[in-house]
């Protein structure tokens, strides 16, 4: 399994199948997962045995439910970031005076934008 910080999101030109996107929304919630392990280590929460002690009322369902709203807010933060950076390009490239692809920049944030709102509607 790899840890927090050795995984990576990447995006293809090319549409996502429902075996591809439900992969990404599965690597999304084990990076979930293990930053939140990794969240109650570092607070105290586990116990000498190696076992995450959780609070009084926090079940299994919470932490679903607590996952869930992070890779929710995740991804629309995501969805308003490549949103602006997009909009940011669209008018670079009008105003600008340094040669760039700004409009193939917008075409990645677009492509992006629809990867995002596919994914919102998984969850």
């Amino acid at each position: 399994m790899k840890t927090a910080s050795e995984m990576t999101y990447t995006v293809s030109g090319g549409a996502l199948n429902s075996t591809q996107l439900n992969s990404v929304v599965c690597q999304q919630l084990m990076f979930i997962r293990t930053y939140l392990d990794v969240d109650s280590t570092s607070k105290g929460l586990v116990n000498g045995d190696g076992k995450t002690s959780r609070a009084a009322g926090d079940c299994a369902e919470d932490q679903t439910i607590t996952e869930e709203v992070i890779l929710f807010e995740a991804n629309a933060y995501a969805l308003a970031s490549h949103f602006l950076w997009g909009l940011w390009s669209i008018i670079q490239s009008h105003i600008s005076t340094i040669r760039f692809a700004y409009l193939v920049c917008t075409s990645f944030c677009c492509r992006f934008i629809l990867l995002v709102l596919t994914i919102l509607a998984v969850v």
